[in-house]
């Protein structure tokens, strides 16, 4: 590991693993509350641990999201998963599911994720534009349908 025959290129490839491998290290202290053994028994450790491990997983992935499409639009993938917190669904017995409506930003989350978000939870800008598309009448009228076609195009990932 100290090896001091390396080239730069090696050099600079071992500490980008090294420092991946730190901010997985802090991913599990700090945002996942690892630092906390609350169990004595071996097998409790070593399952917790897996768990752990396993929940890194998620993490990266929406880390990898962030960087690719989202690092511009929001500072840290913690932003924009606090974005996403306000997404709440609930069911009831004998009574329809039921979830909140989507804001723009969590839409884009979700398209940037590949997560398809139900027509119900769309916002109502998405809906009229996705009816005026499928709506023959409405589009003929319409002079300048070219800008509805592209808007809508990028959301019926979506639906």
């Amino acid at each position: 590991m100290y090896n001091v025959n390396k080239t730069p290129k090696e050099a600079l490839e071992q500490y980008r693993k090294r420092d991946e491998q730190e901010k997985c290290f802090y991913t599990l202290k700090n945002q996942m509350s690892f630092y906390v053994q609350r169990n004595s028994i071996e097998t409790s450790k070593n399952g917790r641990s897996f768990i752990a491990f396993t929940g890194l997983i998620p993490i990266s992935y929406i880390k990898n999201i962030w960087r690719k499409s989202l690092s511009d639009k929001y500072s840290s993938t913690l932003d924009m998963l606090d974005e996403m917190e306000i997404i709440r669904y609930s069911q009831y017995p004998n009574q329809p599911a039921y979830m909140t409506i989507f804001t723009m930003k969590q839409v884009e989350i979700c398209r940037s994720c590949d997560i398809e978000v139900p027509y119900e939870c769309l916002p109502k800008t998405i809906k009229k534009e996705f009816e005026r598309r499928n709506n023959p009448k409405k589009r003929a009228k319409k002079v300048n349908t070219m800008n509805i076609t592209n808007k809508v195009n990028g959301i019926l990932i979506l639906l």
